[in-house]
């Protein structure tokens, strides 16, 4: 993406193409129609607020806050910070399946032999690297294994909203 961008002479931020290519889920020819859009919807000036926008993909800033809020057991904080993804039209499965990737990619991050794992910009690796210290190994599984959990039970559950408070 980012030679085609070069030849088309398209600015663009790396991450914004990371972004893209992930929705894309490998398929090339996906990632290179999003990619066509995102030149129109971003006027040749691909950044990733607007592909994030664009493509309604929640921003990894929120997993982030989560995270931070739940490391320091500020647990309203993370209930607000879910009231305002739902308030912007995201559905909690969406939530809780980031959430799982972010756990994951800290985990990941946590030890510098697998970090070749993580398929992100050096700018998200290097913002993962520095949650991943104040993370300890123990929290990470389990916050894997308590949003499988949720995941398991998500679709069988009548008050989702609750579910995923709980999960929280």
């Amino acid at each position: 993406l980012s030679n085609i961008a070069d030849k088309e002479e398209v600015k663009y931020e790396k991450e914004a193409l990371h972004v893209i290519a992930e929705k894309a889920d490998g398929a090339l020819r996906d990632a290179l129609s999003c990619f066509d859009l995102m030149v129109n919807f971003c006027s040749g000036n691909i950044t990733y607020k607007e592909v994030v926008k664009n493509l309604n993909i929640l921003d990894h800033d929120y997993y982030f806050k989560i995270s931070d809020n739940l490391i320091s057991h500020n647990f309203s904080s993370v209930l607000l910070i879910l009231d305002k993804i739902i308030s912007k039209g995201f559905q909690v499965d969406q939530l809780l399946s980031g959430l799982s990737k972010h756990f994951r990619n800290l985990l990941v991050c946590k030890n510098a032999e697998t970090h070749i794992l993580f398929m992100k910009s050096d700018q998200i690796k290097e913002k993962y690297v520095k949650q991943s210290i104040q993370c300890d190994v123990n929290f990470l599984i389990e916050s894997l294994n308590i949003c499988n959990d949720c995941d398991v039970n998500f679709k069988n559950t009548a008050n989702q909203r609750l579910l995923i408070e709980l999960t929280l």
